[in-house]
């Protein structure tokens, strides 16, 4: 299919904002490389009466859209959790002012936590948790999660919906965020405790 003007000017504008973001986080590193230790430390406690297999997070930043891992993110950090060396699930942020926003909770196609990994069906409250504590640790007024109405594929693929609402609005009220329109929000302010338990 050809694409028009008004296309390119789309995904022009998109790269621009991409780029923004990217340039944004990237100014906030010296509190985003502490996330991955967050992350790892939450995965790792979840084994607590087993033994763990081996969790590597990894953390990258990227300044245009590409596949990290095998995934296409569509915000600038990136945080994949590979267990076993397998890529198994993932989220996707940035900072914008002085909040952290989560835009993406991924898992990895064919990736099961069920079994051996039963312990870690709940991670992406763990991962969320991990951003918490980052935002309270790093001074950050709120972190956001993105609604599912607004992900990429949720008007264009029906089947995506029971899972979004549950992996994004489930997830946001198990951790105590406030749902709104357009993000749920949780404000640091209001939940020190929550946050660095």
């Amino acid at each position: 299919m050809r694409r028009t003007a008004t296309d390119s000017l789309r995904i022009g504008l998109a790269r621009a904002r991409f780029l923004k973001s990217y340039v944004v986080s990237r100014l906030n590193t010296k509190h985003l490389d502490r996330l991955p230790e967050y992350v790892a430390s939450r995965l790792i406690a979840a084994f607590v009466d087993d033994r763990p297999p081996d969790i590597d997070v990894n953390m990258e930043m990227l300044p245009f859209w590409r596949l990290f891992h095998g995934i296409r993110f569509d915000a600038p950090v990136i945080v994949v959790v590979t267990i076993d060396a397998a890529p198994a699930f993932g989220m996707a942020l940035d900072i914008k002012g002085r909040n952290i926003r989560i835009i993406e909770l991924h898992g990895v196609k064919g990736f099961c936590t069920r079994g051996r990994y039963h312990v870690l069906r709940l991670w992406p409250v763990l991962l969320v948790q991990a951003c918490q504590h980052l935002a309270v640790e790093s001074g950050y007024r709120h972190v956001l999660m993105v609604r599912p109405h607004r992900y990429p594929g949720w008007h264009k693929r029906p089947e995506l919906r029971q899972r979004l609402n549950m992996r994004l609005d489930g997830t946001a009220l198990a951790t105590g965020f406030a749902i709104g329109a357009k993000w749920s929000t949780w404000e640091t302010k209001q939940h020190m405790r929550c946050a660095t338990r």
